[in-house]
């Protein structure tokens, strides 16, 4: 077990975010936000793996998301994917 990590691994490392992230109770605060019309563009910054983005997505708006972090959106890719192909 790596007990080396650096605080920047902590929030640039897909699977450490997802591990440390596994609470969606925050989606409803977003959720409350979001615009009547389904039609509407929506940008979320920083999105990481998607953890906000797909439930989002699957209530039927266009979102996409952006992140700095390639590794993050690499795991944000497998997740949604992984839902559209079981659908």
């Amino acid at each position: 077990m790596n007990n080396d990590y650096k605080v920047g691994d902590l929030i640039y490392d897909a699977n450490i975010y997802d591990g440390m992230n596994t609470s969606l109770i925050d989606l409803q605060f977003y959720k409350r936000w979001l615009p009547k019309n389904k039609d509407a563009r929506i940008l979320e910054l920083c999105c990481g793996t998607g953890r906000l983005t797909i439930p989002i997505a699957r209530d039927g708006y266009d979102i996409s998301g952006v992140d700095y972090t390639s590794s993050m959106l690499d795991q944000a890719k497998i997740a949604f994917r992984a839902i559209v192909n079981s659908t």
